[in-house]
């Protein structure tokens, strides 16, 4: 018999040192199968990202050039928060399977079929697990699980043309994270960071940012540094996040 523990170990130890420095103090990592299984509801969420042979312009970096530009898609939701294709995985409403790989392929399924609704692409991909977690004190009721998937440059133009015609009510956009800092110091990663999230999506995407190496962690650092002194000039709205030190990552 398979041992489900290991199974889930394997699968999450290329991510579990990546912790995000901007890290969600509302959401608590899992990594317990046996806790994800007694959650009432799982929902499922994936980054979209490619990567262009069209060399980012110099103009966006302090002498920092990158031999080929990584893009990350995320949607603009109906209430004008930024978020990721996803939502609750229907396949594991009524039976939660005893081993993970198979929990982990439902998992799958209901991620690509919400990608398949949401924007006609996904229905046979195989994004790739990350991890999972679940609000503070809430893991009997629910539990979140988030993915990735590598697109090539023409498919990330197809749903990016594709969403102009797109009749979702729930979606009303996509847009390109700017993973990059302008001269200026605040144009660009850090200005669109203090943008509204749905959910623990920022922590998400900081985590994937920092895991395939899109980005630093001085650069991840800095950018999260200029977005908290960015909010709190505002007007010190309600900051949901503790900025850590993981020195420890890379």
């Amino acid at each position: 018999m398979m041992d489900n523990t290991k199974v889930l170990e394997e699968e999450t130890s290329s991510t579990s040192a990546h912790k995000c420095p901007w890290m969600p103090t509302s959401y608590v990592d899992c990594t317990d199968f046996e806790l994800m299984k007694k959650a009432k509801i799982h929902a499922a969420h994936v980054l979209l990202w490619s990567r262009d042979e069209k060399p980012v312009s110099p103009y966006h970096y302090d002498d920092i050039e990158l031999p080929m530009q990584t893009k990350i898609l995320m949607q603009v939701r109906f209430d004008g928060s930024f978020g990721f294709p996803g939502g609750f995985v229907d396949e594991l409403e009524s039976k939660v399977p005893s081993s993970f790989p198979k929990f982990l392929e439902l998992l799958q399924q209901g991620v690509c079929r919400e990608l398949f609704e949401e924007m006609g692409f996904g229905r046979d991909t195989s994004p790739s697990y990350v991890y999972s977690c679940h609000p503070a004190g809430r893991e009997k009721d629910v539990m979140l699980h988030f993915f990735m998937f590598q697109l090539t440059p023409s498919q990330m133009k197809a749903i990016s043309w594709g969403s102009i015609i797109s009749t979702s009510d729930e979606v009303v956009g996509l847009s390109l994270v700017p993973l990059y800092t302008m001269k200026d110091g605040i144009r660009g990663l850090p200005t669109f960071l203090t943008n509204s999230f749905a959910g623990n999506a920022v922590e998400q995407l900081l985590r994937c940012i920092l895991k395939q190496g899109f980005l630093s962690e001085v650069e991840v650092r800095k950018a999260t540094e200029v977005a908290f002194k960015i909010l709190k000039k505002r007007g010190g709205g309600d900051l949901k996040f503790e900025f850590q030190s993981h020195t420890h990552i890379l």
